[in-house]
């Protein structure tokens, strides 16, 4: 036989490459199934095994104590004529690209690489039977580690899987998939798990938590976008996405959202290619890591692409602007195609299209959070002029000056900061006069800003001095003054050699000490 009549061989290693080989993060396996189940809602509708998305479920148990993980959905179920060829074959799958989230028929070999054994349970509707299809993957491992069996991925496949019927309800119609004795702790990790599938997974905002879904929906209605959103459930708990008003830094609140905006991206036809809304806020700085939701993300079919960061290499070197922000950029075109990994889109023209007009987009949310941090700093600047007046007021008229030279001190410093502030008003005003069009610039700054700050007559702000200046050691009735001399200069090396918290706290000692 000549070398062009030989039959091309597929090694075993290809399936490793399929279930652990694919991925970096573990977790995607729950991404993976979640999107398979998506779909089949979205044909169970069709077909009218549903009446609608919202009739879909998908729920996941997780037990850790069992190492067991189980997938199920209510959709279409495979038909047992189906199931052989359907589970069996390897990135075979018939879905229509355009229409459906995952279309490569691998996704569901990845729980292959992280249990020992993965079973597959179906059933569809007016069939009384439900088919089982087990995989051996501890059997699977043994094949691929083992050198001697030198044999075809068709063949593994072959001798790690077994296939049966049962008798089942023929009104049942669903899709299981049972990963036992898992190998990898983190997918049996809860609350981990929840906040993953939180993020990536096609589901619908909680209201509760986050005030602007309703607009978000609203614009989207506006502008003939479906949001494609689905049932799931973690250990019976529904999972929702984490967005939330309010920002957290140490569990404290330090920000909030106080309105969004929308970012629309048309094709060179006018088509939307991408749409999506990003928050506005504060943006006193990149947003902590416990808000999980920070950044922005991309999404094809509602499903997250990659991870937080897969953004950042649109965004130059700047990359901490991606965490200024809260945002979904929706996908619709039909050749923005996920690549095989999910982290990003296969390259093509459109997808070079859309890094472009990213790029464009981005250049401007960072141009914003520069001038969100100008106006911080420049209104800070102004009210540290009433700071300081009511902090004169303070020790003048109640603790008292430690000195004559911190009297003299504390009024230059005040002067330089009325000359900071009259800097920063101009600033201000500069500002609010080049970007008055800017519809977020403008927000940001009226939440920053009021306008009595920028109204301010800084130069007429003066120290109301008392008719005696207080000093500290004034009130040490016990001392006489050339001791309360002594006591000024202790005074004065305290401030010099500790900080100012310590420093008060033991000076306020020595006062008790020597009052009457």
């Amino acid at each position: 036989m000549s070398d062009a009549n030989k039959k091309p061989i597929i090694g075993k290693n290809v399936i490793e490459t399929l279930t652990l080989g694919m991925y970096e993060d573990c977790r995607f396996v729950y991404r993976e199934y979640i999107q398979n189940s998506a779909d089949q809602i979205d044909i169970a509708v069709e077909e009218g095994i549903l009446e609608n998305k919202n009739e879909g479920y998908i729920g996941i148990i997780i037990e850790p104590n069992f190492k067991r993980i189980t997938i199920e959905d209510n959709a279409t179920g495979i038909k047992s004529s189906e199931v052989l060829s359907l589970l069996a074959n390897i990135a075979a799958s018939t879905k229509d690209r355009t229409k459906r989230k995952g279309f490569r028929g691998i996704g569901r070999l990845g729980g292959l690489g992280y249990c020992k054994k993965l079973t597959f349970e179906t059933s569809y509707i007016n069939e009384s039977v439900k088919s089982i299809m087990e995989w051996d993957a501890a059997q699977l491992k043994h094949i691929i580690e083992n050198p001697k069996y030198n044999i075809e991925a068709s063949e593994v496949i072959s001798a790690i899987t077994s296939y049966k019927i049962k008798e089942e309800d023929e009104q049942e119609h669903y899709f299981k998939v049972i990963l036992e004795d898992v190998t990898d702790d983190e997918l049996l990790n809860i609350t981990y798990i929840r906040d993953y599938i939180a993020q990536v997974a096609p589901i619908s905002f909680n209201h509760t938590k986050f005030y602007y879904d309703t607009k978000i929906y609203s614009k989207a209605k506006e502008e003939n976008i479906t949001i494609d959103e689905y049932s799931v459930f973690v250990n019976n708990e529904q999972v929702f996405k984490p967005y939330k008003t309010d920002i957290y830094k140490n569990g404290k609140k330090d920000d909030e959202i106080f309105d969004i905006e929308f970012i629309k991206i048309l094709d060179k036809a006018n088509h939307i290619l991408a749409w999506g809304w990003y928050s506005i806020t504060e943006m006193k700085g990149v947003i902590p890591p416990e808000n999980i939701a920070r950044g922005f993300r991309l999404r094809k079919g509602n499903i997250q692409i990659g991870l937080e960061n897969a953004l950042e290499k649109l965004q130059h070197r700047e990359t901490r602007f991606n965490y200024h922000y809260f945002g979904e950029i929706y996908t619709f075109h039909h050749e923005l195609i996920p690549n095989a990994r999910r982290d990003y889109f296969v390259e093509n023209e459109i997808c070079i299209l859309l890094n472009q007009k990213l790029k464009e987009f981005f250049q401007n949310t960072r141009q914003v959070a520069h001038i969100a941090s100008d106006v911080r700093s420049a209104s800070k600047d102004i009210q540290q002029v009433d700071e300081l007046k009511r902090e004169f007021e303070e020790i003048s008229n109640n603790k008292g000056f430690n000195n004559k030279t911190q009297l003299k001190e504390f009024e230059e410093k005040f002067e330089k900061a009325k000359q900071k502030a009259e800097g920063a008003k101009k600033n201000l005003e500069k500002i609010k006069d080049r970007f008055e069009e800017n519809k977020v610039v403008s927000r940001i700054f009226s939440k920053i800003v009021d306008e009595q700050t920028i109204e301010k007559e800084i130069k007429d702000i003066q120290f109301d001095f008392p008719q005696k200046i207080l000093y500290r050691t004034d009130k040490l009735s016990k001392l006489d003054k050339k001791e309360r001399k002594v006591v000024e200069r202790v005074f004065k090396v305290i401030d010099s050699a500790i900080n100012r918290e310590l420093a008060e706290n033991l000076k306020r000692l020595i006062e008790e000490e020597f009052i009457k």
